[in-house]
């Protein structure tokens, strides 16, 4: 496929963008490695993502589209299987479903919350629009009854899954008991689906393609929490300063795309940041 000089450009751009920092990785990976041996019985760990074997049963839930299979996580304490803290939509990358988005809801689930995934690498390989994918954003999570009130709704997801996590909650027709936005290294733009130039970070534009920060003023009510690793080249908080409600930045220091493979250190700060979208503190 032949692309425009200009995006073409763009392309080559995007790909020394990315083996810089592959040799950044590799700079920090020769520092760690010194500094365990400079300091007798520090042990240096890494978490590897697993091969993508979830040891879950997909769950068909019936879409504007037809029949799509989600992994439905319930927490395993009968009181909060019950009464989860919240129902989280969480979306993937565009990868698809792998260890790092189960890694992420296994943390979650242990923590009372019931995680319900949007495989994107899925769910995109038909184009959409935004009524579409809040009809879906709104079904995903009221697909499971519960005992009692409707636990409170957030949508999340990490790199393109939270960049659709944004436009279903900036649409008119939000989904319904939905309170925040759980956001992990969201893009500039996006797509209501997605293109090989997508994968390769060639940034997405023309019809079907949206700006994160379009809908910066669109999310009155709810409470926005974004994650972005210090060493991420992939992600974008430019918009963060035109968001007019509640909201707040989090950063993971010395961390790339994938978080140091959703490590442990990650996820209990993950834990933390449910708990303040769901508490009221500013």
């Amino acid at each position: 496929m032949k692309f425009p000089d200009a995006l073409r450009r763009e392309a080559w751009a995007r790909h020394l963008l990315f083996w810089g920092q592959i040799l950044l990785l590799a700079a920090f990976l020769v520092y760690r490695a010194y500094v365990g041996i400079q300091t007798p019985g520090t042990i240096i760990s890494h978490n590897v993502i697993p091969v993508p074997q979830p040891e879950h049963t997909y769950v068909p839930v019936n879409l504007t589209r037809g029949p799509f299979k989600v992994n439905h996580y319930l927490p395993g304490d009968p009181f909060f299987a019950a009464h989860p803290r919240a129902v989280i939509v969480f979306g993937t990358g565009d990868g698809g479903f792998c260890g790092w988005e189960d890694r992420v809801c296994r943390a979650l689930q242990a923590d009372g919350c019931e995680m319900i995934t949007l495989d994107c690498a899925v769910y995109s390989k038909t184009d959409y629009d935004e009524p579409t994918l809040e009809a879906d954003m709104n079904t995903l999570a009221h697909a499971f009854p519960h005992t009692g009130p409707m636990p409170p709704v957030i949508l999340g997801g990490w790199s393109m899954g939270a960049d659709q996590a944004i436009a279903a909650a900036g649409g008119p027709n939000r989904p319904a008991d939905l309170v925040g936005l759980l956001l992990v290294s969201p893009s500039a733009r996006s797509r209501y689906g997605v293109r090989e130039p997508d994968r390769w970070d060639v940034t997405p534009t023309g019809p079907g393609t949206f700006a994160i920060d379009d809908f910066a003023a669109r999310l009155d009510g709810l409470r926005v929490a974004q994650w972005d690793a210090k060493l991420d080249l992939l992600d974008s908080d430019a918009w963060l300063k035109d968001i007019t409600t509640t909201h707040k930045a989090y950063v993971f220091k010395l961390g790339f795309h994938d978080y140091d493979g959703a490590c442990d250190e990650f996820l209990a700060e993950l834990k933390q940041t449910v708990g303040w979208i769901l508490s009221t503190q500013p």
